[in-house]
C-alpha cells in the first residue's frame, strides 16, 4: 500500500494490491488520517458548516445532533462541509475547516475549505446554551474526538500539535454548545458567531 496527498490541490491518490472493496472503513480514515498528520492536521467527529463565508464545527460524540443541526443550516440554504466528519488544520497560517468523504446520516460530503471562525463542542438536550471553554479545555475534548494516529508517536505529536495550533489561532473562543432539538437553534448558533 502507497499514498501521494497533495493537500494544497485537495487530490491524493492511494495504490493498493487488493481489491478497493477491501479498502474501506475505518481503514480509509486510519491511514489519511497519518497522511494528513504530515500536515498538521487532524479528522475529527464533527459536522463542518459554513455560515456566511465563516466555517462553523459541531464537534460531538455520537447522538449529539450533528447531523440534525447540518440538516437545518443546509435547509436555510448553508454550506454543509460534512455532518460526520471534518479535517482541521492550518492553511497559509489561517485555521481551515475542510470537509471529508465520511458522511453521516443526512449524506453532507463538500470538500471546503473554510476559514474556520467558530469550534462548539455539541452537548444533547439542552435550551440554546453556551459557555466558553479555556483553550487547554477545548483542545483535551477535541482531541477525545479526533482519529489521532497513535500507533506512531511522531505522527500523533503533530496532530496534537496542529490541532491547538488551530483552536488557538482560531478568531473566537471555542464553547460548548447546548442546543433545543428544533430548529429555532439555527437563529441562536447564528448569534453566537
Amino acid at each position: 500500500m502507497a499514498a501521494e496527498l497533495d493537500v494544497q490541490r485537495r487530490r491524493g491518490l492511494f495504490y493498493c494490491r487488493y481489491r478497493a472493496a477491501q479498502f474501506g472503513h475505518p481503514l480509509d480514515r486510519i491511514v489519511f488520517s497519518r497522511l494528513l498528520a504530515q500536515h498538521r492536521r487532524g479528522v475529527l467527529h464533527a459536522a463542518g458548516l459554513v455560515l456566511d463565508g465563516r466555517g462553523v464545527i459541531l464537534a460531538g460524540a455520537s447522538g449529539a445532533g450533528k447531523t440534525t443541526a447540518a440538516r437545518w443550516f443546509a435547509g436555510r440554504d448553508h454550506i454543509v462541509l460534512s455532518d460526520e466528519r471534518v479535517v482541521v488544520g492550518m492553511l497559509e497560517a489561517v485555521p481551515h475547516v475542510w470537509g471529508t468523504p465520511w458522511h453521516g446520516d443526512g449524506g453532507f460530503a463538500e470538500p471546503g475549505p473554510a476559514p474556520l471562525h467558530r469550534i462548539f463542542l455539541l452537548e444533547k438536550d439542552g435550551d440554546n446554551t453556551s459557555a466558553a471553554l479555556s483553550a487547554a479545555v477545548a483542545c483535551a475534548r477535541l482531541l477525545s474526538l479526533c482519529t489521532v494516529p497513535y500507533w506512531n508517536p511522531a505522527a500523533a505529536a503533530l496532530v496534537v500539535d496542529g490541532v491547538a495550533e488551530t483552536i488557538d489561532a482560531a478568531p473566537a473562543a471555542a464553547s460548548v454548545l447546548r442546543l433545543r432539538d428544533d430548529a429555532s437553534s439555527v437563529d441562536f448558533l447564528l448569534g453566537c458567531l
